[in-house]
This record gives C-alpha cells, sequence and structure tokens, in this order.
C-alpha cells in the first residue's frame, strides 16, 4: 500500500505542469496596475510566479505591489532604482525560476486563458517561443485588433523575415520563452527605445523555433493619449533606435533579407521625419539629421521602394529639404 501510495504521488508530480514566470516592470502605473496583476492572477494556468519590478515609481505603485505579495504567496515584489524597461526586465529575470518566463507590462492585462494556450502551443510544437495576437484599449474602452495575424511555425531566419515584412511583432510581452533563452541575453539598458526589437532581432539570431498563434487576441495592449515628445527625449528616443536599425542591416546585408532590411530601416527612418515636422518643426538641427539619415544607405537601396504613394512624396520632398512643402501637406491632411 505505501509502495503503491509513493508511486501515486511520483505520478503526481511527474505531471504537475512546470513554472512560469511572469515578469511586470512597473513604473508609475497605480491607475491600472490591479488590473494587470489580477488579470495574472486570474489565469487558468495556476503553476505561475509573478514578479513584479517597482522600477522606482513615485506614485503608489510601490505600495500596490507590496500588498499583492502579502495576499499570494505566488507574488513577489521587487523595488529597485529608475532605470528603465529593459533595467525592470534585467531585475526580473535574475530572479525568477521558472521553466519558462513570460513578460507582461504594467498598464496591460491578460485574458484568462492567455498563458494555457502559449504553453500548450509551445509544448505540442515542442518549440522555444511561442506568440499570440493582442488587442489595443485605451482609457476609453475603445480597441482595435492587431494588424499582424500570422499564424504557423517559423525559423530564427524565417522570423527575421515575417518582422521585416511587418507580419509578426517584435513586442517582449504576448510571448512564452524557454528560460534557456536567457541564459546569456539580457535587455539592452542603454536602448531606451526599441529595446524590444534590439532583443528580438539577437533572440532570432540563434536556432530557435517559434509557433505564432496571432489569431488569438488574449494579450491586452494599453495605448495611452498621444503627447508631444520633448526635443530631449525625441532624439534620445530615435537615436536609440537608428542604432537597431543600423544593427538589422548589418546583419542582413547580402542575405536574402537585405533589401527588407533597408525598406523597414527607411520606414522608421520616415515616421520620425514626419514626427519631426509635426512636433519639433523649428529644429532645423534634427530635420537636417533625419534627412542624412533618410538618404544615409542611398547607394544601397531606394528609399521610395515598398511605399504609399504619400510616403514618397515625403521622402522626395524631404530628401531635398522641403521641410515646410511637408508641413502645409501633413496639416493639410490632418
Amino acid at each position: 500500500m505505501r509502495a503503491l501510495r509513493c508511486g501515486i504521488i511520483k505520478l503526481m508530480k511527474s505531471s504537475k505542469k512546470p513554472l512560469i514566470s511572469i515578469i511586470v516592470p512597473i513604473y508609475n502605473v497605480e491607475d491600472c496596475v490591479k488590473k494587470c496583476v489580477d488579470s495574472i492572477l486570474a489565469q487558468s494556468y495556476k503553476n505561475i510566479e509573478i514578479i513584479l519590478v517597482d522600477d522606482g515609481s513615485e506614485d503608489r505603485s510601490g505600495v500596490i505591489c507590496d500588498n499583492y505579495a502579502k495576499k499570494d504567496k505566488r507574488v513577489k515584489a521587487i523595488h529597485k532604482k529608475n532605470g528603465g524597461l529593459s533595467s525592470a526586465r534585467n531585475a526580473g529575470i535574475e530572479e525568477m525560476n521558472g521553466e519558462y518566463v513570460n513578460f507582461v507590462d504594467g498598464d496591460d492585462a491578460l485574458r484568462v486563458n492567455c498563458l494555457e494556450n502559449l504553453y500548450k502551443d509551445i509544448i505540442r510544437e515542442k518549440a522555444d517561443i511561442s506568440a499570440c495576437g493582442f488587442v489595443r484599449f485605451d482609457e476609453n474602452g475603445e480597441s482595435t485588433q492587431s494588424e499582424a495575424n500570422f499564424a504557423g511555425i517559423a525559423s530564427g531566419h524565417e522570423a527575421m523575415t515575417l518582422l521585416l515584412q511587418k507580419k509578426i511583432y517584435p513586442s517582449a510581452w504576448g510571448k512564452l520563452y524557454k528560460r534557456s533563452i536567457f541564459d546569456t541575453l539580457r535587455y539592452n539598458e542603454q536602448c531606451k527605445y526599441g529595446e524590444d526589437l534590439d532583443a528580438i532581432i539577437r533572440i532570432l539570431g540563434g536556432d530557435i523555433k517559434i509557433i505564432f498563434s496571432q489569431e488569438d487576441k488574449n494579450y491586452l495592449y494599453r495605448t495611452r493619449a498621444n503627447s508631444i515628445m520633448g526635443k530631449g527625449v525625441y532624439r534620445r528616443n530615435c537615436r536609440d533606435l537608428f542604432v537597431v536599425c543600423d544593427n538589422i542591416v548589418k546583419k542582413e546585408k547580402g542575405g536574402p533579407n537585405e533589401k527588407l532590411a533597408y525598406e523597414f530601416y527607411v520606414e522608421k527612418v520616415l515616421g520620425f521625419c514626419m514626427d519631426c515636422i509635426k512636433y519639433n518643426y523649428d529644429d532645423k538641427e534634427e530635420l537636417e539629421f533625419l534627412r542624412k539619415r533618410l538618404v544615409r544607405y542611398k547607394k544601397q537601396q531606394s528609399i521610395f521602394s515598398g511605399r504609399t504613394g504619400k510616403e514618397k512624396l515625403v521622402c522626395f520632398l524631404f530628401a531635398r529639404r522641403r521641410f515646410g512643402l511637408i508641413r502645409i501637406l501633413l496639416k493639410a491632411k490632418s
């Protein structure tokens, strides 16, 4: 009888689902962090640890984290000096104990079956990463579906192609990773904008398998009202992103994705060009910097390739310093 009991206990232990670590960077989100954490605690997948990383919040976010840690043994609260999103994620990685890891931003939320479905996908396909889709929502409760709906299995190289084609998203969230991926990889704490893209291109450089189920919109991504970026923030953001884009161009040069990499680069530069026209028009030094960036690889690329008619016109005018005309066109459009 005793042997039978021991055998049953052993079988129960062996059939127990593995631990998933959920890392939640938190900074000044006291108005929505409860919805975030409650959605994780309500997951149908129960064997989880939640690592709440208070990244030097100046509101009550840190207190809320401590209250959750007191109420539920699955929750751990970490408090650190403000260092940014990458720093907070890295702090959580150092503390995690799970066989798998998932990231959730502190102002977002999960649908109840999010982790369960991600886990089933990664196990069924014997993959290294599984990814779901997402829904955007705002403070008014209005929502929009994510544009990318690619579903299927991809190698790291194939996923890089999908990324450059905008068929998948580079976000850290909305994915379940094997812990081993982060044995050596960490988020770049010097990169304050484009840190997810920086990390994913390094991940995709390895020998990995990914299962995408983006038609399952199980991640709820909160969007906030647009705000005009100050000159210092704006410059730092675009320079961080350009470093990442340069790395993509360098990585894909000479390969089948080279043309896609240049098109991806131009799209990102063009976005900053139009933002600068809208919000920082008086900063002529920055406009000239962006103009040079737009034609940086002019010998290797066509800045018009893959662009819409409107984007082609903006590229043409920007390359020729017709900033005022672009501004008039953008105002007329709005």
